[in-house]
């Protein structure tokens, strides 16, 4: 009797907990709270893929997402217990407990939030395609450019030694810092040239600030002395003069790199802005424990930057000898090297054609050391180049763009080299570019200035010649262009009057110059035989007055000497024979109709058939 009993109130027990759980679920169901842990998680997961696409572009703390998890894994219980707890009624939010069923919305409320799951679906599934087929990485890289909000210029660290001969180390040691500032995507770092336009200049940092665009500024002092050094730098806002960050660094010179490194980081660090890099990984490569070598290397850097091409050359040549495995010294040997012809061998093809062959192969062992050396594919690209290897040169180019689009080196070359292959709009596009990140820059302006030239926009191109000359009076070769623009634009008689004015021109270039004007302005016949001598060897002459067969020779002639004798090709002075015999085997000579062929026809030349071409 018992035992049935006790069999009777364990089924009743069991009856009990099942009616129970039955209860259970269909209030869970009936208050929405299923519905409501759905859309919770649709939703967090939602928020997590936002927070993932937007930190790195935003430079958003490590830390962030993790606290974002935790946030969200805190509120998921909360949001149960509300969703069990309370009602959304017509009357407001109100305890379920007090809430007449036969009253009761929550039917309502979960068909909205059923379309809140569905609308969460398909922002899932939209952040799952984006991320698998639409942003591909160059778009990344170039969401991620477009987010960076931080603009910083690196000025001239002062000279603090006694030597005032180390004034080349300091710079050098500024431009490092500036390089490796410029691989943090998340800022965006002033053009050099720019920045050493106020070297000396002791100006008003807002001001600076303010003329450069930057929100940020970088200054500091070097004093070196036998094997030590001492760096002094600081982050200054830009808006109010404030210093960020300071810091003074006593070194061995041994330690050049390391300093480097950890200025760098730390100014990175001011501004919150971070550089992605692993643990222990490095922002400076292409390092050498030989200091000698290395102040050799920053002497040559500065004695190509300011075209002393023969001093250059030299110390060049002892830094690869001193240290055969740094890249750094090959890049600036074959940029050396590929100058050459233009500064050092003028007239003499064979050796033009010795140093462009030195400098490919420097060129070469340096990307053979580092892959990624814009100076050497620069030089790369000028080898090419004055060997009339269009394809190559052009594909070298784009290929140093790949690794720094906004290298002015690269942008100023590549401009050159379109203007040279009948791409006028392109090359515009280039100039306007470097501008855009040097502008003020006159070796920078004269690139544009010939796009205008060759877009027959004389009135622009006369005023950017003048503020070209204005910038900087003193460099011969800018004085010969300025007076060659206002030729070309019609403006003979300024020509005339800035030629009686300017004091730059060498004895030489002034004697050609006026033999030059003299022509064109009472031709050939007022000549002395010496003067017929220095006119008939002037291809601005022979193509302004007309003397096709001579013209056409010089041109031949300076094909030998390198890229220099392609140069001029699509600009106005060859307008008259574009469509000239002459014109089209000057093209044919100098290989450019393969090169069109393979990559696209210039404004001013077409195909004709397979084999066949024309221009006009």
């Amino acid at each position: 009797m018992f035992a049935k009993v006790q069999k009777l109130s364990f089924d009743a027990i069991f009856l009990d907990k099942g009616a129970f759980l039955n209860n259970f679920f269909s209030e869970l169901k009936r208050r929405n709270v299923v519905r409501v842990a759905i859309a919770y998680a649709v939703v967090s997961w939602v928020i997590l893929q936002f927070v993932d696409v937007i930190s790195d572009p935003m430079s958003l703390p490590d830390w962030f997402q993790k606290v974002t998890i935790v946030f969200l894994g805190i509120g998921f219980p909360i949001a149960l217990l509300l969703s069990w707890a309370y009602e959304v009624t017509s009357e407001g939010v109100m305890k379920t407990a007090e809430v007449d069923k036969s009253k009761s919305v929550t039917h309502g409320t979960g068909q909205k939030i059923n379309k809140l799951i569905i609308g969460g679906l398909g922002l899932a599934v939209a952040f799952l395609l984006y991320d698998k087929f639409i942003l591909t990485p160059d778009q990344q890289v170039f969401t991620e450019a477009r987010a960076a909000q931080t603009s910083i210029a690196v000025l001239p660290f002062v000279n603090m030694s006694s030597d005032p001969e180390q004034e080349f180390f300091s710079d050098g040691i500024t431009e490092e810092i500036l390089n490796v500032l410029a691989k943090n995507k998340s800022l965006k770092v002033a053009g050099r040239t720019s920045s050493f336009a106020y070297k000396g200049e002791n100006q008003d940092l807002r001001a600076i600030g303010e003329a450069l665009g930057v929100d940020y500024l970088v200054e500091g002092s070097i004093r070196k002395a036998g094997n030590t050094v001492r760096i002094t730098a600081q982050v200054v806002n830009a808006s109010d003069g404030f210093h960020l960050w300071s810091e003074t660094y006593d070194r061995e010179l041994t330690d050049i790199f390391t300093i480097q490194d950890e200025i760098a980081r730390s100014v990175s660090d001011a501004l919150q802005v971070s550089f992605g890099l692993a643990e222990g990984e490095s922002l400076v490569s292409n390092t050498t424990s030989n200091m000698a070598a290395y102040d050799l290397y920053l002497k040559a850097k500065d004695a190509h930057k300011f075209r002393r091409i023969g001093e250059a050359l030299e110390v060049s040549k002892q830094v690869i000898a001193m240290e055969p495995d740094f890249a750094p010294g090959w890049a600036v040997y074959a940029q050396v090297e590929a100058l050459a012809p233009y500064y050092i061998h003028a007239n003499d093809w064979l050796e033009t054609a010795g140093a462009i062959g030195r400098a490919k192969i420097a060129a070469e062992k340096a990307l053979i050391l580092d892959p990624n050396s814009i100076d050497a594919l620069g030089a790369l690209a000028n080898v090419y180049r004055a060997r009339l290897q269009w394809t190559k040169s052009e594909a070298a180019y784009l290929r140093g763009l790949e690794v720094d689009p906004d290298s002015p080196v690269i942008l100023e070359d590549y401009g050159e080299f379109l203007i040279a292959v009948g791409k006028i709009k392109e090359a515009r596009a280039v100039a306007d570019k470097l501008i855009a990140l040097e502008p003020t820059v006159p070796i920078y302006l004269n690139l544009l200035k010939n796009a205008f030239i060759g877009q027959l926009d004389f009135e622009n191109a006369v005023k950017i010649s003048e503020k070209m000359i204005e910038l900087d009076p003193t460099v011969e070769v800018l004085v010969m262009q300025h007076l060659r623009t206002l030729i070309v634009a019609g403006e003979f008689e300024k020509a005339l009057e800035f030629f009686k004015n300017t004091t730059v021109l060498s004895p030489e270039n002034r004697e050609v110059w006026g033999i030059n004007l003299k022509v064109l302005q009472t031709g050939f016949e007022s000549l002395t035989p010496e003067e017929l001598a220095l006119a008939l060897d002037s291809y601005f002459v022979l193509a302004h007055s007309g003397q096709k067969d001579l013209l056409f020779k010089w041109l031949t002639d300076n094909v030998k000497l390198g890229f220099w004798g392609t140069f001029f090709t699509f600009l106005p002075e060859m307008r008259p024979y574009f469509g000239t015999p002459e014109f089209k085997n000057h093209m044919i000579e100098l290989e450019l109709p393969p090169y069109w062929r393979k990559i696209g026809w210039p404004d001013y030349c077409k195909p004709v058939g397979d084999d066949d071409f024309e221009c006009d």
